[in-house]
C-alpha cells in the first residue's frame, strides 16, 4: 500500500512538472503572437465611424458590430478547401466590409473594401 502511494505521488509530480514545462514553453512561443486589437491609423480610418474603427481587422473570429448589415456571400476554392467570403455594409457610415471565414488562416477575417463617407 505504501509503495502504491509513493508511486502515485511520483507519477503525479512528474506529470505536473511536465505540464508546467509545456505551459511555459507555449507561453514563450505565443507571447509575441498576441494580436494587436487596435486598428492601424490610416487616412482610411477618417471615413470610418467609431464602431467600424473598433473592428479588429485581419484576425479570424473577431467580432463586427451591430450596424453591419449582411450582403452577398460567395465561396472560393483554396488548396485546403472551400472558404466563405461574406460582404457587409455599415448602416452608419457606409463602409463596405468583407469577412473571410477561413479556418486555416488565422489572419483572414475582416477587411475594408471601400471606406464609407462619414457624416457627423
Amino acid at each position: 500500500l505504501a509503495y502504491r502511494r509513493a508511486n502515485r505521488r511520483a507519477i503525479r509530480s512528474a506529470f505536473l512538472r511536465a505540464l508546467a514545462v509545456e505551459r511555459q514553453s507555449a507561453f514563450i512561443e505565443n507571447r509575441n503572437m498576441t494580436p494587436d486589437s487596435t486598428p492601424p491609423k490610416d487616412t482610411k480610418d477618417a471615413a470610418l465611424c467609431d464602431s467600424c474603427a473598433g473592428v479588429q481587422q485581419n484576425w479570424r473570429r473577431a467580432r463586427g458590430h451591430p450596424e453591419l448589415m449582411q450582403g452577398t456571400h460567395r465561396t472560393e476554392a483554396h488548396k485546403h478547401g472551400q472558404v466563405t467570403i461574406t460582404k457587409y455594409r455599415c448602416e452608419r457610415c457606409g463602409t463596405v466590409w468583407e469577412y473571410e471565414n477561413n479556418k486555416v488562416n488565422r489572419h483572414a477575417g475582416w477587411s475594408v473594401l471601400t471606406p464609407g463617407k462619414r457624416s457627423a
